[in-house]
């Protein structure tokens, strides 16, 4: 029986409008009801996430910055901070790269530098909120991640610049074309999908989880029954056990009403 129902924001819930499945409010009272948890696991942080769900008569729980912050029945119920040697040394690393635009995620608000103002509409979105600050360094907050867009693409510059300096120290989460999350080690959404599951006494055998892109692997991995997205990364398929339609066919509301809500679920 399912009884926890997981899924990645961007390229999997959301539809190519960046809006969630027409009737997806009702869906949340549906599955609460049948006392079955939903529970948002983005990369975003958790001010974008609950613009997105402030209407919702529902609110899920929420596992934000791919991991780092756990939102619990509208509680923090984790955060995994960066120590201030090791995000010094990462931002240090991260400014001598080119084509790199960086900006932190705190306890009180994330951060960029004027520089925000270049970066493409469909990036700069994801930045609406933040404060713009002269020198990340400066920062004075604890910071839970360090998010980086990089035209040069995360998986050829950011990334094994990143491997090469801190090894096994951070966790390097690419979550998009040119996105790359950078938590502390061990970190990522499979951690924190487990510690929610220990917290409300439910086994990977009862949940469900759908994503699409390499930062929701170790998401995939703590579900039975997990979903990879038609339009997923080619590699992803391999990590989950089910295929859903689309995010533009609304594929995961589609498997939830099958497997869910169906007799035959």
């Amino acid at each position: 029986m399912i009884r926890l129902i997981a899924s990645d924001m961007d390229g999997t819930l959301l539809d190519g409008q960046d809006q969630l499945p027409p009737g997806f409010w009702g869906l949340l009272a549906r599955l609460r009801e049948q006392d079955i948890h939903f529970v948002v696991a983005s990369g975003r942080p958790y001010i974008g996430l609950q613009d997105i769900f402030q209407d919702s008569p529902v609110q899920p729980d929420f596992i934000c910055d791919n991991g780092a912050y756990l939102v619990e029945g509208g509680e923090l119920a984790a955060v995994h901070t960066i120590e201030r040697e090791k995000l010094l040394r990462l931002l240090g690393v991260l400014g001598s790269l080119p084509g790199v635009f960086v900006s932190l995620c705190g306890l009180q608000g994330c951060y960029v530098l004027p520089s925000v103002e270049n970066l493409p509409p469909e990036i700069l979105s994801f930045y609406q909120k933040s404060k713009i600050v002269s020198d990340l360094t400066k920062v004075e907050d604890e910071i839970f991640k360090v998010s980086v867009d990089d035209i040069h693409e995360p998986q050829n510059n950011s990334y094994p610049a990143l491997q090469k300096v801190f090894g096994d120290g951070l966790s390097l989460q690419i979550s998009a074309g040119t996105c790359m999350d950078v938590m502390d080690a061990g970190i990522n959404k499979g951690v924190a999908l487990r510690d929610l599951q220990r917290r409300l006494g439910i086994t990977p055998d009862e949940t469900m989880a759908f994503g699409d892109y390499f930062n929701d692997v170790g998401m995939l991995q703590s579900a039975k029954y997990s979903f990879a997205m038609e339009n997923s990364h080619p590699d992803i398929f391999r990590h989950a056990a089910y295929r859903a339609k689309s995010n533009r066919e609304y594929g995961v509301i589609q498997a939830i009403e099958t497997y869910v809500f169906s007799p035959e679920g």
